[in-house]
C-alpha cells in the first residue's frame, strides 16, 4: 500500500462517494474503486459499506481514517519542506480562549521575531474543540488550559494557571476575607461554555459539594464575562491570568473561596505521530523559553 491509496481512500471518506472523491482527485471512478478493493484485499475488511446506492465507513475504516489522515498529512508536510526548501509550510496553531486572551499573542509575537520565515494560521476555541482538531490533524500544535484526554497527543506543562471566582468591589461578598462555597448557593453566575476547561472544573466543585447555583450567562467570550460582572449581574469564573488587569485596576476583586483551589497547567500539545518540522521546533523551542 502507497501513500496514493491512503489519499485516496481518505478522500473517499471525506466525500461519502467514490464519484465525488475521483473528482476531486482527477482520476476515474474506476480507479478509485480499485484501490480501495485493494486495501480491503490487503487487510482483509471491509472499509465500506454499500447501501442503497450510499457508501457508508465501517468501523475498520474509521480505525484506518484515524492514521491515515495523520500519514497523508505528514508526508504532504515532508514533501513541501523538501520541495520547497526556502519557503516554509504555515503552522497552525490552536489555543484555549483564556490562553488566547491572555498569552497567544505576545507568544506568536516572539515567536515571528525569532523565526523570520515564519507563517502561521490562529485558531482559537475550547479545550474540547482543540483536542479534536489536534486528532483529525487539522491543527498542528496548541497551547491549552487543562487536561487532554487522548493518549493519541503529546502534553508538555508550560505554566500553572489558577481559576477563581471574581466579583466587584460592590458585591456583598467582596468585603469578606473568607468565603465558603456554600455561600454562593442560589447566586448568579456567569460562567464559560460547557466543553470548556473551566466550565468543566466548575462543575465539578459544585457537584462535589451540593452547591446549586444560577448559570445566569454562560459565553465563549472572557470579556463578555468580565463586563458582565462589572455591570451587577452576578459574580464570574475565569482564569486568574484574564482578569489580572481588572484587579489591578480595582473593578474587579477575586473571592478567597476557601474550598476552591483549581490549579490546572498549562500545555503545549500535538499528536504524538505528528511530523516534526523545523518550523514546529522552533516553535516548541520558542513556547519553553517563553515559559522559563
Amino acid at each position: 500500500m502507497t501513500i496514493r491509496h491512503l489519499e485516496i481512500f481518505v478522500a473517499v471518506a471525506d466525500c461519502n462517494s467514490m464519484s465525488k472523491a475521483a473528482k476531486q482527485l482527477y482520476v476515474s471512478q474506476p480507479s478509485v474503486s480499485q484501490v480501495i478493493q485493494e486495501i480491503e484485499g490487503t487487510y482483509g475488511v471491509r472499509l465500506f459499506e454499500r447501501l442503497n446506492g450510499k457508501l457508508f465507513i465501517t468501523d475498520n475504516g474509521r480505525k484506518l481514517l484515524q492514521s491515515a489522515r495523520h500519514l497523508v498529512k505528514n508526508f504532504q508536510e515532508m514533501e513541501q519542506e523538501m520541495y520547497q526548501s526556502g519557503k516554509k509550510p504555515t503552522l497552525s496553531i490552536g489555543g484555549t480562549v483564556s490562553v488566547g486572551a491572555c498569552l497567544l499573542s505576545n507568544l506568536i509575537e516572539q515567536y515571528e521575531q525569532d523565526y523570520e520565515e515564519a507563517k502561521v494560521t490562529i485558531v482559537v476555541n475550547n479545550i474540547t474543540e482543540i483536542e479534536k482538531s489536534l486528532l483529525n490533524s487539522t491543527l498542528d500544535i496548541a497551547i491549552v488550559e487543562g487536561n487532554v484526554n487522548s493518549e493519541e497527543l503529546i502534553v508538555t506543562p508550560l505554566h500553572q494557571d489558577r481559576l477563581v471566582i471574581f466579583a466587584t468591589k460592590e458585591h456583598p461578598l467582596a468585603s469578606r476575607k473568607e468565603v465558603s462555597i456554600y455561600d454562593l448557593d442560589g447566586m448568579d453566575l456567569l460562567v464559560r461554555e460547557e466543553g470548556s476547561s473551566a466550565r468543566i472544573l466548575l462543575e465539578q466543585v459544585l457537584h462535589q459539594h451540593q452547591v446549586t447555583v444560577n448559570r445566569k450567562w454562560c459565553s465563549t467570550n472572557t470579556d463578555t464575562i468580565k463586563n458582565g460582572v462589572i455591570h451587577g449581574q452576578g459574580l464570574g469564573v475565569l482564569s486568574e491570568l484574564v482578569i489580572e488587569e481588572e484587579v489591578k485596576q480595582g473593578k474587579l476583586v477575586v473571592l478567597p473561596v476557601k474550598e476552591f483551589h483549581v490549579l490546572r497547567s498549562v500545555n503545549l500539545v500535538y499528536h504524538k505521530k505528528k511530523y516534526r518540522s523545523n518550523q514546529l521546533n522552533a516553535f516548541i523551542a520558542t513556547c519553553k523559553q517563553w515559559f522559563q
